[in-house]
Parts: C-alpha cells; sequence; structure tokens
C-alpha cells in the first residue's frame, strides 16, 4: 500500500498493530505524503461559500444546474466531482497511523486532500504517530477520552511518566498549602462543570453562559492557578462568548491569558496555538492595534508554515492580511 511513497513503509507496530515508519530522515515541516479524501462534503454554514469539488473560497459561485443545492466554480469542477464519485484511490491512509501523546507527525488539509509533516526531526525507523485527542489535558482525562472514543489506552512515554501533569494541575501558591483532597474535590468540580456548560450551550443565552464561566472561574481560582487546564478550558469557552456577543475586549482579555499558557502546555507546532495567535491578531487589528496585531498573526504564520507548508493558500492570504497594515 505504501511502497510508492518513498520514504514510509508500513509495518507491525508492537502493541498498536499496523502502522507506518520512515525509513528516511524527515526535517521539522517536510512533508511525508499527501492523500486524497475517498469522500468528502462541506457542512451546511459552508455550503455556497466553497466550491464543493475543490473547496475554494470565492464569492460568485455557479449552483448546481442538477440538484440545485451544490456549488462550484465552474462546470470543469462540477463534472470532475462526479467524476471523482467512480475513482478508486490506493494511497496511504491516514488511518494507518496510530496514536501518540508525542506526535512526531501533524495532518492537515489543502482542499480535499489530507497533507503528513513532521513537527519534529524523524529518522530512520522513527514511526509516524499522530493525536488522535487534545493534548492540552492530564494523563487521566486524555486516556478517559481515548478509552471512550478510541477504545484503547496510551503506553507513550508521557502517559506512562506524567512529566507534565503538575504543570497541566497546577495550584495556586498560598501561604498555608492546599491539602490534596482540596485539590481532588475541585478537580471534580472542573469536570462536572465542563461537562454541564457542553449541555448548556444549546440552551441558556449568552449571557448566562458568561456568567457560568465567571462563577465556574471564581469557584475554581481559589484552588487552580491560572495556568490549570480546567481553568484554561472556561477561559477558552468565556473568549468564545464574548466574541459571539461582539465584545472584542473581553474576548482580548481572556486570550491573552489563554496563549501565555498554550505555548507552555501544548507541544511546538500545535494548532491550537496558532488559532489562538489568529485569533487575537485579528482582534487587535480590529481594535487598531496594528503592531501587536501584526506580531502575533506572524507567529500563527510561523506555526502554520511548519504545519500546513509554506504555500498553502492559508499562508497565502494570511501574508496578504499582514501586509494590509
Amino acid at each position: 500500500m505504501t511502497g510508492s511513497i518513498a520514504g514510509i513503509e508500513r509495518f507491525d507496530s508492537p502493541g498498536k498493530g499496523r502502522g507506518l515508519r520512515v525509513t528516511k530522515p524527515f526535517k521539522t515541516g517536510e512533508l511525508l505524503f499527501s492523500t486524497p479524501a475517498h469522500s468528502y462534503v462541506l457542512s451546511v454554514k459552508e455550503r455556497g461559500c466553497y466550491c464543493e469539488f475543490c473547496f475554494t473560497r470565492k464569492e460568485g459561485l455557479a449552483r448546481c444546474g442538477k440538484c440545485k443545492k451544490a456549488f462550484y466554480c465552474n462546470a470543469k469542477c462540477q463534472d470532475f466531482n462526479l467524476y471523482l464519485s467512480f475513482l478508486f484511490l490506493s494511497l496511504p491512509s491516514v488511518a494507518l497511523i496510530n496514536h501518540s501523546c508525542l506526535p512526531s507527525v501533524i495532518v492537515t488539509y489543502n482542499g480535499t486532500s489530507a497533507e503528513i509533516r513532521a513537527v519534529k526531526n524523524m529518522q530512520p525507523g522513527d514511526e509516524v504517530l499522530i493525536s488522535y485527542i487534545d493534548l492540552l489535558y492530564p494523563t487521566d482525562d486524555r486516556n478517559n477520552r481515548l478509552r471512550e472514543s478510541y477504545y484503547f489506552s496510551c503506553d507513550c512515554q508521557e502517559c506512562k511518566t506524567k512529566s507534565k501533569d503538575k504543570a497541566k494541575l497546577k495550584a495556586r501558591k498560598r501561604s498555608d498549602p492546599i491539602e490534596p483532597e482540596v485539590i481532588s474535590s475541585m478537580v471534580r468540580y472542573a469536570r462536572k462543570t465542563i461537562r454541564e456548560f457542553r449541555a448548556f450551550k444549546q440552551i441558556k443565552t449568552p449571557s448566562e453562559l458568561l456568567e457560568m464561566c465567571e462563577q465556574s472561574l471564581d469557584e475554581m481560582g481559589a484552588v487552580f492557578d491560572d495556568a490549570n487546564v480546567y481553568m484554561l478550558h472556561m477561559m477558552y469557552q468565556a473568549m468564545g462568548v464574548c466574541l459571539y456577543m461582539e465584545d472584542p475586549e473581553g474576548a482580548i482579555r481572556y486570550g491573552e491569558k489563554i496563549l501565555k499558557h498554550y505555548c507552555k502546555l501544548y507541544p511546538p507546532y500545535s494548532l491550537n496555538v496558532s488559532s489562538m495567535y489568529l485569533k487575537l491578531g485579528r482582534l487587535y487589528m480590529g481594535m487598531e492595534r496594528y503592531s501587536v496585531g501584526v506580531t502575533a498573526l506572524k507567529k500563527a504564520m510561523a506555526i502554520m508554515e511548519v504545519a500546513h507548508g509554506k504555500n498553502h493558500s492559508y499562508l497565502t492570504e494570511l501574508r496578504k492580511e499582514i501586509t494590509k497594515k
């Protein structure tokens, strides 16, 4: 299956089943391989904004004359999209890439193709590994998510040593040390609050959701440091509500706190970090804080150049955005 892709081979990964590994060195940011999707579809909210075939975003898309629902750049894109329905694609599948909380690659998308790039220097024999989950959270949370969604637990070096858990569960410094039982109780409260917030998103008003965020942050803040991932989770939710309520100053206030710790807790070249730089950069630009806005956008671009490749359309648009001011 991988014989036609230079530098990649399939193998039996101990304890994991089938996997992929490299047979030659790859540098950080280098493309290992690209594979087109077997099938793909736009979400309802994106239909009419992107071409159904090439996923190009543009004005004036042409509505399909047959179904009257799909939109294309032109007749060529429409005809080729129908033709693709009958093709069998036999390139290496992303599904063969195993999980690790210490990933060696990242998967991003260029149109309808998945692109796999190294996020660290790789040597022959290194397994191609991605993360299936959000890596912000501590070991127990990550493995609970893996068991719930993928029916396995991770035994990577980070999960064995839990070396980052202390930083991720950081407690507030006080003259009288906080008892472990108090911290454990607050962790249970945080997890319960996160579940409740998820359930209430479709029910409560934005103002009520923001109040819920602020109350939980006050409660957790008596025990947890701002760097604690449960604090960061609720700050992120609060930032999202502020954005929805068109409160850029509130969004920036939360975003700046989040980003300070994201940079330390996420692995290098994390799209979660680049996304936060993008959000803050655009908020700064909208507030006419151009210097700090350009700085944030450039930091996002540095991560995206590794994750997406320097010639990706996202980078082209971002460069234009930066040069406007």
